[in-house]
């Protein structure tokens, strides 16, 4: 059991991570029994992956002057960096499953919006404010909000067209919003 901070310091990798910046593909997680300084440790406690019990890992730290230890091969749990591990997991795998779902949600067409640019004698229907009669029982919330087909006889601004009947008689000025160009809603009339 370590008694100074910087009597251990444990260490694992993490991956196969997709491909960073430089290929980078795993993570260094260290866990260390300091908080305060980052100093040099007496000794370096790992599993026993390859990258661990190469004779280049173990001489590298050896000329800087850090103990190599390992945990049994037949536990490996025994590194309490697998705990950070399994947390980092988790986090990534939810990050990965919001991302998905978002990804998805991105990917679909988005209701409402298309790009309709309409022209002068294109065929449209216009909005109208439906009014309920309680005489006849009629109530505006089953009514049409279009009215029949009109044709665009001109273009006021870029967002304000002007309509007319098909004899040319001037329906008024409508704002894009207000006129629906796709002819697949049935008109009322």
């Amino acid at each position: 059991m370590p008694k100074t901070a910087r009597d251990l310091c444990v260490v694992d990798l993490y991956g196969l991570l997709p491909t960073g910046c430089g290929g980078v593909r795993y993570t260094l997680k260290t866990v260390t029994h300091y908080l305060a300084d980052v100093t040099q440790p007496k000794c370096i406690l790992s599993d026993n992956g390859t990258q661990f019990a190469s004779p280049v890992w173990r001489k590298r730290l050896s000329d800087l002057g850090i103990d190599v230890k390992f945990v049994p091969v037949c536990r490996p749990q025994g590194n309490p960096s697998k705990c950070c591990m399994k947390e980092i997991d988790k986090i990534l795998k939810a990050y990965i499953r919001m991302k998905s779902m978002a990804d998805r949600r991105n990917r679909r067409p988005k209701k409402g919006i298309h790009k309709w640019e309409p022209q002068v004698g294109n065929l449209v229907l216009s909005k109208c404010q439906p009014v309920s009669e309680a005489v006849k029982g009629v109530t505006s919330k089953f009514m049409c909000p279009f009215e029949s087909p009109w044709r665009i006889s001109g273009v006021i601004l870029p967002s304000a067209f002007e309509i007319s009947s098909f004899e040319g008689k001037i329906r008024g000025i409508f704002n894009k919003q207000e006129i629906n160009g796709r002819l697949r809603v049935r008109s009322c009339n």
